[in-house]
């Protein structure tokens, strides 16, 4: 075999490894790792609104103030170092009915290249300080930036979670606006998972989620105009349809 043909046979060896892989860790749909839901039953005239990486005042309270207004459930995943630093917060999340998920303790950014002994600490501190202020453990995970490995999945099925991912995304992790993120929204439809971000995690210093908070009081109005009623996501997987 000439260097051509090494070469080739190399390239075709390492992208039928890596492009499955790649698929596998950030494709939120992909189940390569294991299980993960994406979304409820299309027939369902529930929403489950999520919102990842706070709590971080003001945002988390002023979406919570609208949440209140509206009547509306969501489910809150929480990074742990900010839940700490903002306990009346969780606590507030629970005794208003929303759903408190586990988001890691430090949301790190390439966690997805760790072993599972990592995942399971990152998630287990997580929960445990969750428990210790409202009493109730998360039950349901999400990794942060959508990343996953098989050692991400197996820890938080360990740990007797549901892998939740989202089947519309408003990208309001990144510089937008209001409207830019109505529209990324628009085609929610009943029983989507809608992923939104209320907080600023460690690392991702200088985000500002007004947008989110302004879009967020557009989108309730949105979806009670369409009669889909926004709850926290096991509302939404355990309901019947309809």
């Amino acid at each position: 075999m000439d260097a051509a043909a090494s070469i080739a046979v190399g390239i075709a060896a390492f992208s039928a490894v890596a492009l499955p892989a790649t698929w596998g860790t950030f494709v939120p749909q992909s189940r390569l790792w294991g299980k993960v839901i994406c979304r409820g039953n299309a027939d369902s005239r529930h929403v489950a609104l999520t919102l990842d990486d706070g709590p971080t005042e003001p945002y988390t309270g002023q979406i919570l103030d609208l949440l209140h207004r509206a009547r509306a459930g969501a489910t809150f995943f929480v990074v742990g170092r900010n839940a700490q630093r903002a306990p009346e917060l969780i606590t507030r999340m629970q005794r208003e009915g929303h759903e408190i998920g586990n988001h890691t303790w430090s949301h790190p950014h390439y966690g997805w290249l760790r072993g599972i002994d990592y995942w399971r600490r990152q998630i287990q501190h997580t929960d445990e300080l969750v428990e210790n202020l409202c009493g109730v453990r998360p039950s349901v995970f999400r990794p942060p930036l959508g990343a996953k490995n098989v050692f991400t999945v197996q820890a938080a099925r360990q740990a007797g979670h549901r892998v939740v991912m989202w089947s519309r995304r408003s990208f309001d992790g990144l510089v937008t606006t209001p409207a830019g993120i109505m529209k990324r929204l628009e085609p929610s439809a009943g029983g989507d998972i809608i992923l939104m971000h209320d907080g600023v995690a460690h690392n991702n210093r200088g985000r500002d989620p007004t947008a989110t908070v302004k879009a967020l009081e557009l989108m309730l109005q949105m979806l009670a105009q369409r009669g889909l009623n926004p709850v926290t996501v096991s509302e939404l997987l355990d309901a019947q349809p309809g």
